[in-house]
């Protein structure tokens, strides 16, 4: 049986064949597909380039071969190339068994009207929410702020509209998303045809977990770490950048890491000079791999992630497997990790603060917390969500032998 993967990412193709992404996806990750189908196809936005290809994530291996969509970027790009790149998604739905999308994304945005019209089984891990997703409140331009409120809702009626076309949704989070876009299985009970579940994207295993955290020093430098991509605002540097502001002014001694990169970084870095504040402040970069950032979240004493967007964020659960008290903010799924008292209501600098100072002067609630986190943690460890998984792919597997299923 084989698997159509439409995937949101970039890949890259080297000389030799071998293909790569920029972001999240390797061979290992293409694997949870595998544990159920034989093959798979992975349906993506490929992009050339001369500049060298970074190779930490391969996604090529045993199994696995690729349809390549014209890479475009943004609604204006996607409109030119949407006639070529849905000629190539048909093509692809009809030589395989059954589909499943990541979604809300272009790529699932093209897919859906052309699964309508086939006799294919699909299914969707649904991973993120486009309302909170292009919140433009930070725009000062009306203009923008118009269009982005109409993007915002395409994407709000796509995503609700692909959950209930779907014969399956697995969501990243409990409750959240399945509130704001309830698949058929949600709203009239599951079936051979319909079926839903939930588990996270995340691949934690049992050595990733720290068993035991050191003791910090008394009177050293408290050190806040965030991680995210640099490429828009609404992971919440800005606001990580204001706290500490806050926080130095009122007398602590902290500083702040951020792992990650992207095309704001330089933007973020001259912020944080206007503040005054850029002896305090680090940017790691990209990391690759999960010891290399372990490395940095285990040299940290708290996880701050101010973001404005999530479905639910593997860093998040990152920073608690590794023992670490977190402050966030209470948007899609994040309070069914946190406690409420470590999420600021409005997601201000002053808020957040507040908290932190809070975290600073008690080491026993600080120590609680961390220990909470870690607990919450172990529920996304790797031998908890691949029987969720397979059992999610096993359905969808099981339609595609009975299609008849489908038009009944």
């Amino acid at each position: 049986m084989k698997l159509l993967v439409v995937l949101e990412h970039r890949f890259f193709q080297d000389s030799d064949g071998a293909v790569y992404c920029e972001r999240v996806v390797d061979y290992n990750f293409i694997k949870r597909y595998l544990n159920v189908f034989e093959e798979v196809v992975v349906c993506g936005r490929f992009k050339t380039t001369d500049t060298s290809i970074n190779r930490r994530l391969r996604v090529d291996g045993e199994n696995v071969s690729f349809v390549k969509l014209p890479d475009f970027k943004g609604p204006l790009e996607m409109a030119f190339k949407y006639l070529v790149t849905r000629g190539i998604v048909n093509s692809a739905i009809k030589d395989c068994d059954a589909v499943l999308l990541r979604a809300p994304s272009p790529t699932s945005f093209i897919s859906l009207s052309a699964l309508k019209k086939e006799n294919t089984p699909f299914a969707v891990e649904m991973a993120a929410n486009p309302r909170t997703a292009l919140n433009a409140t930070t725009e000062k331009s009306i203009l923008k702020r118009i269009a982005y409120r109409f993007i915002q809702l395409v994407w709000i009626k796509h995503a609700k509209n692909v959950c209930m076309s779907a014969n399956g949704v697995s969501y990243v989070t409990e409750h959240a998303l399945q509130k704001e876009y309830p698949c058929r299985a949600e709203v009239y009970g599951e079936s051979e045809r319909f079926f839903e579940d939930s588990y996270s994207t995340i691949n934690l295993k049992s050595s990733h977990f720290c068993s035991k955290k050191k003791q910090k020093p008394q009177n050293s430098i408290f050190t806040i770490c965030h991680t995210g991509y640099m490429d828009g605002t609404t992971k919440g540097h800005i606001t990580v950048l204001d706290t500490l502001n806050v926080l130095l002014k009122r007398g602590y001694i902290v500083n702040v890491k951020f792992i990650g990169s992207g095309d704001l970084l330089e933007s973020f870095k001259d912020y944080a000079k206007k503040l005054g504040i850029n002896e305090n402040v680090k940017f790691v970069g990209n990391l690759y791999g999960y010891s290399e950032v372990q490395k940095e979240l285990l040299a940290s004493d708290m996880f701050l992630f101010p973001t404005m967007s999530e479905g639910l964020p593997r860093s998040l659960i990152e920073a608690m497997a590794n023992r670490l008290p977190c402050v966030s903010s209470p948007v899609d799924g994040i309070p069914e990790l946190l406690n409420s008292k470590f999420l600021a209501p409005n997601n201000s600098p002053e808020e957040i603060a507040q908290i932190v100072e809070y975290l600073i002067d008690n080491p026993s609630v600080r120590e609680k917390a961390a220990q909470d986190n870690y607990n919450k943690s172990k529920e996304y460890e790797e031998a908890v969500l691949t029987p969720r998984r397979n059992r999610f792919y096993t359905k969808l597997y099981n339609l595609a032998l009975n299609k008849n299923l489908i038009n009944n």
